[in-house]
């Protein structure tokens, strides 16, 4: 009876010998919280049981309970039939992104790595491909990019910006602009919201640049937020 309970009680089956030491476990804990009038550690009871305490977490971790996403949540007095009939599944968000999502996200990387190598030196585009995640969707921090390419902190901070003052360049970030006026780039701020806080697109003082009233250099440390901040 208790090898059937074992294999049925549960979505994801346990062995039984792991069921047998969950009761061990358990009862063990049971013994010293009433010797110590409190809960015991992990360390008491990996020294009460003779355990591992990497193995007794293991063991704790197999305990937790699985709920299947198609289990009922719905009040079954409702009158509603598909109020009785709502799973668990029903009413969790999701905070995947949409297949629209996913392919604009895959689009607008690559309108940016189009720019990027067409005026961009070697250096100066492994280091945006980087900060950017243009090739993985993972943008880095200054010092992992800084460790991926043997650089410093300061060189990786001083290429960024100055590639992208070129790509701030009205001729070559025509593109960019077009698809960041009809809403498909999104938000810098969500996308790379991850960054470091040193990080932060600060304009240069004094008066703009040279390339026309609105031009703007960006101070080494720009983050990369600034690549579509037109």
């Amino acid at each position: 009876m208790l090898r059937s309970i074992a294999d049925t009680s549960r979505v994801i089956r346990l062995p039984a010998h792991v069921h047998s030491k969950l009761g061990t476990i358990r009862r063990a804990r049971q013994d010293l919280e009433k010797d110590l009038g409190r809960p015991p550690t992990d360390d008491e009871l990996s020294d009460h049981l003779d355990l591992p305490v990497d193995k007794l977490r293991l063991y704790a971790g197999s305990a937790l309970n699985v709920l299947s996403l198609e289990s009922p949540v719905g009040s079954p007095s409702s009158r509603s039939l598909d109020d009785r009939r709502r799973a668990l599944g029903d009413v969790i968000a999701s905070h995947a992104p949409t297949p629209e999502e996913d392919a604009l996200s895959r689009s607008f990387r690559g309108e940016v790595r189009a720019a990027v190598e067409g005026c961009l030196s070697d250096r100066e585009r492994d280091v945006l491909v980087l900060r950017f995640g243009l090739e993985d969707g993972t943008p880095r921090s200054v010092g992992d990019t800084a460790r991926e390419l043997g650089l410093s902190r300061d060189r990786v901070r001083t290429v960024e910006a100055r590639a992208l003052n070129k790509l701030r360049h009205p001729r070559r970030n025509r593109g960019l602009m077009e698809y960041v006026n009809g809403g498909g780039g999104g938000s810098g701020e969500d996308r790379y919201g991850q960054m470091d806080d040193e990080e932060v697109a600060r304009p240069a003082p004094g008066p703009p640049a040279a390339g026309g009233a609105g031009a703007v250099d960006y101070v080494v440390g720009s983050s990369p937020e600034s690549l579509w901040s037109f």
